[in-house]
């Protein structure tokens, strides 16, 4: 039996459902070394991946390498903003 997840990325996911997931996420990390977060992040990020296969593996590899594309996507879209905040937030201090 094939298990075939609906694409997780392609509706915009509501920030009330993302923002405490991050926040839990963000305490568990602040203050850890970027040498420990990357390895972390990189983790769960796998993880997610190899939890969207189907019974054809050209069609597993062709799906998670577009889940892994637009993930790159959102993450550089979402860099702009996250500095903007952290500079406003270094700022209030």
């Amino acid at each position: 039996m094939s298990q075939q997840s609906p694409d997780p990325m392609s509706d915009e996911p509501d920030p009330a459902d993302v923002d405490p997931v991050v926040q839990a996420i963000h305490k568990l990390l602040v203050g850890r070394p970027h040498e420990l977060q990357g390895p972390i992040l990189a983790d769960l990020l796998a993880t997610w991946l190899v939890g969207h296969f189907s019974d054809d593996r050209r069609e597993t590899e062709r799906m998670r390498e577009q889940m892994l594309t637009r993930h790159v996507h959102i993450v550089r879209t979402l860099m702009p903003i996250n500095e903007a905040v952290m500079l406003t937030s270094r700022q209030l201090h």
